[in-house]
């Protein structure tokens, strides 16, 4: 008889089954439903660094005031003996071990490792630190190479490491660097609220000295600002609907006056529909047939003839005719620029192109 199958003979007329199942069930023990899933840490992970932010901005300043060549001197490294934590700390060119004591007064180990330096990639206990000139350098390359992602970054610093390539590594960089970026965001508001320069739309009226910048007794110009807009279909995100999977919860906003909401857009969503140019009945573009096959739909453009090929040939005809179909939740950014580059107004294109 095969291992495991011994309680099958039993016969069921004089409750010798019964007694089995009880008995099996009683050897097993009681069993703990976990009815947790895992969309929801990214949101927790956020709660959990939201508490700290207040202590890690002063934390920041602080390291701002001793920081040499991007980190602070070993001499400061060690406050006391009480509370010392080992971590790994990563830097440009190289990783190792170090121990941190925190001051008396420190609630987080994250607050010891930015005075010192680093950002840990965990809000409570990490146990890998990357450091904030690391980071900044990232940032300012980002800056002036948008196509850099985070991955060939990670890439970059295992090579130079010697190590191999992981995936968790791109995840301990990516909350590094958000942290550094909110942390960096924070002390732009503490720096423009001292300046006084806290007032509404701040930041838009001040952003291109060429453009914006007034002197004194200067006569006015007929066209004061020049502004360029333009989208891209290159930033896309394939709704969840469609992947059949949970999305991630993350309440997460864009930060600054630069982006405008999706609530603010939506209220311009049926201007097109409205213009002179679009008579036809919007129920006739709800009727329309979907192809799921095809990465675009005609939307209802005008009533003048439209030329054979353009009709033939979708990509050429022209933008306003065109809508993203259903597997994209978003199809791009929209953005508007000054003469001089400077990034006036973002937005996201969500199931539409440029209209």
């Amino acid at each position: 008889m095969p291992p495991g199958e011994e309680g099958f003979d039993l016969s069921h007329a004089g409750g010798e089954h019964e007694v089995f199942e009880e008995f099996a069930y009683r050897l097993a023990g009681p069993k703990y439903l976990d009815h947790r899933d895992r969309h929801d840490r990214v949101e927790l992970r956020n709660i959990q660094w939201a508490e700290q932010y207040t202590d890690l901005v002063d934390a920041y300043l602080v390291y701002g005031l001793h920081e040499c060549d991007g980190l602070v001197s070993e001499d400061m490294a060690v406050e006391g003996e009480s509370n010392e934590f080992a971590i790994e700390v990563v830097d440009i060119f190289g990783r190792a071990m170090r121990t941190f004591a925190p001051l008396p007064t420190d609630i987080y180990h994250n607050t010891a490792l930015i005075r010192h330096g680093y950002i840990g990639a965990s809000p409570i206990r990490p146990t890998v630190a990357i450091s904030i000139r690391t980071l900044a350098v990232y940032r300012q390359t980002h800056r002036t190479c948008p196509q850099l992602s985070i991955q060939a970054e990670v890439r970059k610093l295992c090579h130079l490491h010697k190590v191999p390539y992981c995936r968790y590594l791109c995840e301990q960089f990516t909350i590094a660097y958000d942290v550094y970026l909110e942390i960096c965001y924070r002390v732009g508001v503490r720096v423009r609220t001292a300046m006084k320069e806290d007032y509404p739309h701040a930041e838009l009226l001040n952003l291109c000295p060429a453009c914006t910048y007034k002197l004194q007794d200067e006569p006015p110009l007929e066209c004061s600002l020049h502004c360029e807009m333009d989208g891209n279909n290159s930033l896309k995100r394939i709704d969840a609907v469609v992947r059949e999977r949970r999305e991630r919860i993350d309440t997460r906003g864009p930060r600054g006056p630069f982006w405008i909401s999706r609530d603010d857009v939506d209220r311009f969503k049926d201007d097109v529909k409205r213009s002179p140019g679009n008579s036809k009945d919007a129920a006739e573009d709800d009727s329309a047939d979907q192809d799921a096959d095809d990465d675009w739909q005609d939307e209802p453009g005008s009533e003048d003839p439209v030329a054979t090929c353009i009709e033939r040939w979708r990509n050429a005809g022209p933008e306003q005719r065109k809508r993203m179909f259903a597997l994209f939740e978003e199809s791009g950014i929209f953005v508007m620029a000054c003469r001089n580059g400077a990034v006036l107004l973002l937005c996201d294109m969500v199931r539409s192109g440029e209209l």
